[in-house]
């Protein structure tokens, strides 16, 4: 939990909502799965959850074989431990090893008598305990406390997740974008100074795209930029880094690459891009171009803003010069 909230605490710095606290997740009905030998107890349990509404599912089985346990839809699982406990703590161990439910919940029901039993058992990973006979009200307030931190880390995750995503990655294109591209080009440069090895960057923009959303529409427009990100992301190798700069712009980063065969890179995927119309689903293709321009950082010779802006000049004179064409920084004045 203490990581989700330091990573969540760096995507909040990022601009980015986060998740709820854990208090004020509601409580609502879960699926508890009951692995509990003794019957009496199973069906004080089992009423118990019925009463707040759970669904829950008996598995006494699971104790002698944990693969029995089926637990993967499970919100939260109840483990008994008996005057024996090697089963009930062999389960709880399985349950923290399978990755289907290494986050879930683990709620022991122990005889008063097995203080050391609960003691590994919490070592092993279960999250709370009741002592039997299992009082209802106590037990209904832990399940229910169980399943909203449940709850509660899932939303973390996904904060996480979405949070990671929404910084890192462009949502039109699914490329990733101006943060991503900025930061890792600092790290690439160092890299390739280490190494004593050059950095490419082609510069690509769609021509008269700004032509094509006031005659067709920014939707139209919108499906023209994923089209061509897909047609540049298959020229480009593993190795390479493919960014949306922003609007119609991309980049490329070739690591170890030298300006001519940077150059031989771009006009393949710009021939890519020119060689066909781009179909776009129920409308009408779209001849569709781009213009690219090329530089090249040598070791330690450029950082990041003079790399980008000799590849945006190249651009830059590849649209003067008629556009559907590629320039490198070593062809300019």
């Amino acid at each position: 939990m203490d990581e989700w909230r330091s990573r969540l605490s760096t995507i909040q710095d990022l601009g980015i909502e986060v998740p709820r606290t854990e208090g004020s997740i509601p409580d609502e009905p879960g699926c508890v799965a009951v692995a509990e030998p003794d019957s009496l107890e199973v069906e004080t349990i089992m009423a118990a959850l019925h009463q707040d509404g759970h669904e829950a599912l008996s598995v006494p089985e699971a104790l002698g074989d944990p693969a029995r346990l089926n637990a993967g839809e499970a919100d939260a699982i109840v483990v008994g431990l008996q005057g024996d406990p090697a089963a009930g703590l062999r389960l709880v161990s399985a349950i923290r090893a399978a990755p289907e439910t290494r986050f879930t919940p683990v709620l022991l029901a122990a005889p008063e008598a097995s203080a050391e039993a609960v003691a590994h058992a919490l070592d092993l990973g279960a999250n709370d305990y009741v002592l039997k006979p299992v009082e209802t009200e106590e037990f209904r307030a832990r399940i229910k406390t169980q399943l909203r931190r449940r709850r509660y880390q899932d939303l973390l995750g996904h904060g996480v997740e979405d949070g990671l995503r929404l910084a890192l990655i462009d949502e039109l294109t699914g490329l990733y974008n101006r943060r991503y591209l900025i930061s890792h080009l600092g790290r690439l440069l160092a890299s390739m100074a280490r190494r004593e090895k050059p950095l490419a960057a082609a510069m690509i923009d769609i021509d008269r795209f700004k032509q094509i959303n006031d005659e067709m529409g920014h939707g139209y427009g919108d499906k023209v930029l994923r089209a061509v990100a897909r047609r540049v992301a298959d020229q480009v190798r593993p190795s390479d880094t493919l960014a949306r700069l922003g609007g119609e712009e991309f980049v490329v980063l070739m690591p170890e690459t030298r300006e001519p065969d940077a150059r031989d890179v771009a006009e393949r995927l710009r021939q890519r891009v020119a060689e066909a119309p781009v179909s776009i689903s129920g409308e009408q293709p779209a001849a569709v171009t781009v213009s690219c321009g090329i530089a090249c950082a040598l070791p330690g010779a450029m950082d990041a803003d003079g790399l980008l802006q000799a590849a945006d000049k190249a651009l830059y004179q590849a649209k003067e010069n008629g556009r559907n064409r590629t320039v490198a920084a070593s062809e300019l004045d």
